[in-house]
């Protein structure tokens, strides 16, 4: 009796240590395994913002680099704009409000890049807010619209008696919401030293799809506390006009929002990222002079400011002997995408060894008690069937 107690203390033991063991490997590989993944990220956004923060401070100086590895001089070009040219560049940027990729490049690539020194006066920007966002039929009929397009732009018109249309978005009702003060604020103030600081603030502060405000956090709504919002696109947009909007008329931007003007500037965003070629394939879609800048690659979309200045270049070179004068910022704006840091091979080994050797731990621990159990229910049937025996 004592040997088999000795074996069942024994079997015991063994099964709680290797089950431990695994719980302790498991938990291991996991923050090894985050952690791993927080630093490359920290590594890349590292990246992301060493090349891209441009600001009249250095004025571009690290861009780019003499080969004695300093940067080079500084010198200041004469810059006036060509008369009678029609040298702006088209950058159009199809998008959602409440996109996280949108948002994202907005934030470090596409506020950078209008902030560099020389750059507003070469562009025509717009922003199109659709996406993925559809026309649906609510049972009263689908809307009836003209469309008129111009050289750098579409207009639609409802006609008088067509029935108000109704528009679902991929990451809801306040996406729609976002999306039409974004067109509104774009039609009602065109200068885009009004209407980019309103639409930056809004597209910053709005919670993404997945996030919800920071102070709701602890909730657990998912809010991520690493990028903290403040809301939903028509609750940010109010204070974004009023501490950006210089001058702007809240009430006359609500006004746009709730009419017929809203809707048809919904369909007018419709209808141009409807008509893209090539078709749409994720957000943002960039296009700079009419050609897709992120597509196939991707990351090309960090090569925003030196795609305006080639095309700047580009329209204006057959009338300019020699070299066109550019803006400042053309001088030192990366010519490479940001490069994304390999994790080591021996993390990823190390990291599965973890994994393995803890689900091994787990399994054997398991088959132990598995095991143990059925040798001790066996006997005892036995043991029951030979006292009822004859």
């Amino acid at each position: 009796m004592a040997g088999q107690e000795a074996r069942t203390r024994g079997r015991t033991a063994a099964a709680s240590w290797l089950l431990s063991t695994s719980i302790l490997l498991f938990t291991c590989a996991y923050h090894v395994q985050k952690k791993f993944g927080e630093t490359a990220s920290e590594d890349l956004e590292g990246s992301f913002e060493s090349i891209l923060a441009t600001n009249a401070s250095n004025k571009g100086a690290g861009l780019g680099l003499e080969g004695n590895g300093q940067p080079p001089p500084l010198q200041e070009v004469e810059f006036k704009t060509p008369q009678g040219v029609d040298y702006k560049v088209d950058v159009e940027v199809y998008m959602e409000s409440q996109d996280p990729s949108s948002q994202i490049f907005t934030e470090w690539v596409l506020v950078q890049v209008i902030g560099a020194p020389g750059l507003l006066d070469i562009i025509r920007l717009r922003m199109i807010p659709w996406g993925q966002a559809k026309l649906v039929d609510t049972g009263k009929g689908k809307p009836k619209y003209t469309v008129t397009r111009h050289a750098n732009f579409t207009n639609v018109t409802l006609d008088p008696q067509s029935p108000s249309p109704s528009f679902l978005c991929i990451h809801g009702p306040s996406e729609c919401e976002g999306n039409v003060w974004i067109s509104c604020i774009q039609e009602l103030y065109p200068d885009i030293l009004r209407w980019f600081r309103v639409t930056t603030c809004i597209q910053a502060r709005s919670c993404a799809n997945g996030q919800a405000p920071s102070i709701d956090s602890v909730a657990h709504t998912g809010a991520i506390n690493r990028h903290p919002c403040e809301g939903m696109p028509s609750e940010v947009a109010p204070k974004c006009v009023k501490e950006f909007g210089m001058g702007m008329e809240l009430s006359k931007i609500q006004s746009c929002i709730h009419s017929r003007l809203g809707s048809e500037l919904l369909l007018r965003n419709m209808v141009e990222t409807e008509s893209l070629e090539p078709k749409i394939h994720y957000l943002p879609w960039v296009r700079v002079d009419g050609k897709v800048l992120n597509y196939p690659n991707r990351t090309n979309v960090f090569l925003l400011g030196k795609a305006i200045c080639d095309a700047y270049v580009r329209k204006i070179q057959p009338y300019v002997n020699g070299t066109v004068p550019s803006p400042l910022a053309c001088y030192y704006f990366p010519s490479d995408p940001p490069y994304l840091p390999k994790i080591e091979t021996t993390n990823n080994w190390g990291i599965a060894l973890l994994w393995g050797v803890g689900g091994v731990c787990f399994v054997t621990g398991v088959m132990i008690l598995v095991c143990w159990k059925y040798h001790t229910y066996v006997p005892d049937k036995i043991l029951e069937y030979d006292r009822g025996s004859p």
